[in-house]
């Protein structure tokens, strides 16, 4: 009887043993997302050393490149890019408007990328998943740093590109997401049954007005340049045929040459392509002298109908907006706005004794696909990459032509020109040059963040991010050609881990380290005062002090005195709270707050929303 009791106890224990496990795996279950990308892998290492460490920058001095005192500072830091997410989302929250990235595409093929520390070979059974898992953290990392308009540029192939769109769809809600084929190779190259010519950019932007109203990407096109560079060849040549030669050669410039002839229905409710009743100021002839306008008559009265199109007076052709079937149009420019975009009009034979006004488009919107020949990854990415390096053998094999990242960013930077840019899989640096070469077309201040990393095999930040940044900006030959360097300044920094403080001690320690941090965070670093009890450093915009010892307050207001600058005041407290009541009334000081706590208690704050 005890034996059947005990046996039955024993069923009991590892029934309730299972029903614990089954309700503890349904919790798990209905914590899990109902829809999207899920997939069951531990957090990689890069994540967990965030647990009990914090991240700050120290500076590699010897690699500063000071071209010009009035320009502003790009940066090159080298580290494990969720390091340098992490301290970024510190000091530069919100600050960033453009990110550009090309992340390993995940193919087995010839790219080495590391899960921790080992590399994900073709063969790996969760070679997907160690990709998803690795791009997650480091894209929800990102999003804190965008500006409200924002945007991050993402390359990416057919290999990820459904897992890559499902992370972006969970990362960046309240953004719209579009995919735009670029033709990358077009010699093409085997994959599966096709050869493959294409990868993609994403681009991932804010629902907001700047970008939802219509046309608000509009590209001004430089119409005349491109019309003045054929007609060099072209002496005699129509603006006629000068567009018709653009367009059969060199289709890459997309000018777009439209009637200027209103089109739309007569009856049109909102805008009827019909003439106006009574004096209608786009009702008018255009003169035309030797296949050229010469001149624009006067707007007709409203009971003048001159019944048909050409009307031919002498040499001189008169032509109004009248249709093929005789009806009464109306031109979609009026009289005022015709003599001021003349230049934007040319003339079209419809046949003998008759023409036609048609207008080249001064704006055109980016398209969805992207097919220019300068977008050859082989010709403007590996092939310029041999040139600035052309000690080395062997170069980045997957870099991205130039042109292509400089399009993609002016996108949204062209008329910024004070705009930061940021790429956290920096690579060869093709983001940074293409910022340097949009400063060097108008004169612009924009700067850029390119975090790489070096590792046991390949120093990358330093042999290849940094050196041809370095290059761009001294100048390289190619072959027996020099290419002038591009005027900037750029500094390095290495992320470095440190134990999360415990003590007063122990904050006190890591204070004294932050000055590297804190000077890259406010671009400021001509250091005036070194003192045991606090530094200062002057800068353009403003000047920043720090400060370790309370009791030296006094001595520190006293120096700056002596300043007509700006001054941010960084206070070494063991709390997160200042006592800045003294600082605060000194009319220098625009700012103050503490450290370290603050910046323990950012990273700290990354890292749990990253584990999650």
């Amino acid at each position: 009887m005890t034996r059947d009791n005990n046996n039955k106890n024993s069923k009991l224990k590892e029934l309730l043993e299972q029903i614990d496990n089954l309700e503890e795996e349904n919790a798990h279950l209905k914590r899990k997302k109902k829809y999207g990308l899920v997939w069951d892998l531990p957090k990689e290492n890069k994540l967990n050393e965030l647990e009990d460490n914090i991240v700050l920058l120290s500076e590699v001095k010897k690699r500063s490149i000071h071209s010009d005192k009035f320009l502003p500072w790009n940066y090159v830091l080298e580290g494990d890019n969720l390091h340098s997410l992490s301290i970024l989302n510190h000091t530069h929250s919100k600050k960033i408007d453009v990110i550009y990235i090309d992340p390993p595409y995940n193919t087995g093929e010839g790219e080495k990328w590391a899960y921790n520390n080992n590399i994900v070979e073709k063969d790996d059974g969760y070679r997907h998943s160690k990709w998803i898992s690795m791009m997650d953290t480091r894209l929800k990392a990102s999003r804190r740093l965008l500006k409200e308009d924002g945007v991050l540029i993402c390359a990416i192939d057919d290999q990820e590109l459904p897992r890559l769109l499902l992370l972006l769809e969970d990362n960046f809600r309240g953004y719209s997401i579009t995919t735009v084929p670029v033709r990358h190779n077009p010699s093409g190259r085997q994959y599966n049954v096709l050869s493959t010519v294409h990868e993609y950019a994403i681009f991932v932007v804010p629902n907001i007005p700047k970008y939802t109203e219509k046309n608000s990407l509009q590209i001004r096109k430089d119409i005349n340049a491109t019309k003045e560079e054929i007609a060099e060849n072209f002496k005699n040549a129509s603006d006629e045929e000068i567009s018709k030669f653009i367009k059969k050669y060199l289709p890459d410039e997309e000018i777009d040459v439209r009637s200027l002839r209103n089109s739309n229905r007569l009856d049109h409710p909102e805008n009827p392509g019909k003439r106006a009743v009574g004096k209608s100021t786009t009702f008018y002839p255009f003169i035309i002298e030797d296949n050229k306008i010469i001149g624009i008559g006067d707007v007709c009265e409203h009971n003048f109908h001159p019944g048909k199109r050409t009307i031919k007076k002498g040499t001189r052709y008169y032509i109004y907006p009248i249709d093929a079937h005789g009806n009464e149009r109306k031109w979609l420019w009026n009289k005022e706005k015709a003599e001021k975009d003349l230049d934007l009009l040319i003339v079209k034979k419809k046949g003998k004794d008759s023409f036609d006004i048609h207008r080249v488009k001064e704006y055109v919107l980016p398209k969805s696909l992207f097919l220019k020949s300068k977008y050859s990854a082989r010709e403007h990415g590996t092939k310029l990459l041999k040139k600035i390096f052309p000690e080395s053998s062997k170069v980045f094999d997957y870099s991205k032509s130039l042109y292509l990242v400089k399009d993609c960013i002016s996108l949204f930077i062209k008329d910024k020109k004070d705009a930061l840019v940021l790429d956290f899989f920096a690579g060869s640096g093709t983001t940074a040059h293409a910022v340097l070469e949009m400063n060097q077309d108008d004169n612009g201040l924009r700067r850029s963040i390119m975090c790489s990393t070096n590792d046991e095999k390949e120093p990358i930040a330093e042999k290849y991010t940094y050196k041809r940044i370095e290059r761009v900006i001294s100048g390289y030959k190619d072959g027996k050609k020099d290419v002038p360097g591009i005027k900037a300044n750029l500094k390095y920094f290495k992320t470095e881990l440190h134990p999360s403080p415990r003590t007063d001690g122990m904050k006190s320690l890591i204070a004294k380290k932050m000055a590297d941090t804190i000077c890259f965070e406010n671009d400021t670093f001509k250091r005036t005062i070194k003192d045991k009890e606090f530094l200062i450093f002057e800068g353009s915009n403003h000047s920043i002090g720090i400060i370790f010892d309370e009791l030296k307050v006094d001595k520190f207001l006293k120096e700056i005195s002596k300043s007509s600058a700006e001054f941010k005041v960084y206070f070494m407290s063991f709390t997160a709270e200042g006592f800045f009541d003294e600082l605060n009334l000194n009319p220098n000081i625009i700012e103050c707050r503490t450290i370290p706590v603050p910046l323990m208690n950012s990273i700290n704050r990354i890292y749990r929303d990253l584990k999650e």
